[in-house]
């Protein structure tokens, strides 16, 4: 039978995988825009360094802001999901009753990269933070939201769903423990 609480209970537990990420990518841009030589060589050139270290404080606002934003979608997108196996739990007899949750996993997680995409478009790059660093520092912070959101959706769904569900969710039977569901 479903519960609203265990359901709040799932949610909870991919909000804290998705906080985890949070932190770990927070950390990342953190680490990479506090110091004058992340920056550009013509930002380097043209400006003082105080002035590239304000514009670097910028750039890892515009940043970390992104990384919030896509997280918290993906957050929405895996309680969407979570409540909907939690929905199904009663009628699951098999793994293939299971599986059959999965075109919404799969729904929900391009819902979830979409998403990041338009919220990079919107919020990194018309705000010309490219500028600001080089172009490996800007290439690894933009493939870290990416990935970092990607991996959050997965685990944060993995983990908190019902072990009956488990097989909905790819590759999350034979490669995530069971220790939280």
């Amino acid at each position: 039978m479903h519960s609203p609480a265990d359901s709040v209970v799932r949610s909870g537990k991919s909000l804290a995988v998705h906080i985890v990420f949070a932190l770990l990518l927070y950390a990342l841009a953190s680490l990479l825009l506090s110091h004058f030589d992340t920056a550009s060589e013509a930002m380097r050139e043209q400006y003082e360094e105080t002035e590239v270290l304000q514009l670097l404080a910028g750039a890892r606002a515009t940043i970390v802001g992104w990384y919030v934003a896509a997280l918290a979608i993906s957050w929405l997108c895996s309680t969407v999901f979570l409540v909907t196996a939690n929905l199904k739990r009663p009628h699951v007899r098999s793994k293939s009753d299971a599986r059959k949750a999965m075109p919404v996993w799969i729904a929900m997680f391009v819902v979830a990269i979409v998403a990041t995409a338009f919220l990079w478009w919107r919020q990194v790059s018309l705000a010309g933070v490219a500028s600001t660093l080089l172009d490996d520092d800007y290439l690894l912070l933009a493939t870290a939201g990416y990935v970092g959101t990607a991996l959050a959706f997965w685990l944060g769904t993995g983990l908190a769903v019902a072990l009956t569900l488990k097989p909905s969710v790819p590759m999350a039977s034979t490669a995530l423990p069971e220790i939280w569901n």
